[in-house]
């Protein structure tokens, strides 16, 4: 079903996820100025339906997770690794904890 919606949309396939993080930092004025003018649309309608609820503030983006480098294992296990051997190069003693510093 996502790849029949994403060939609606001119796509052969599903983008990968730094190319969807790449396309929202380089246009990420232009998205915000499309969500400022949708509130403006949408605030008068929601107000007309129900004037309370739409005076409620909701943000749920829990779902919603975009690929950085930080968020991959092999990226935090390289960094402690690093920071292991730079700790031993430094002779730190034990009370260094690589993991807290990563």
């Amino acid at each position: 079903m996502k790849n029949l919606k994403m060939t609606n949309l001119g796509f052969t396939k599903v983008p990968d996820a730094s190319k969807i993080t790449r396309f929202k930092q380089d246009f990420l004025d232009d998205l915000q100025l499309v969500f400022d003018n949708l509130v403006d649309v949408t605030e008068p309608i929601c107000q007309a339906i129900n004037s309370a609820k739409a005076d409620m503030t909701i943000f749920d983006s829990s779902g919603i997770e975009a690929f950085v480098t930080e968020n991959n294992p092999k990226y935090a296990n390289r960094i402690i690794k690093q920071l292991k051997a730079y700790a031993k190069a430094q002779g730190f003693d034990k009370s260094y904890d690589p993991y807290k510093a990563a």
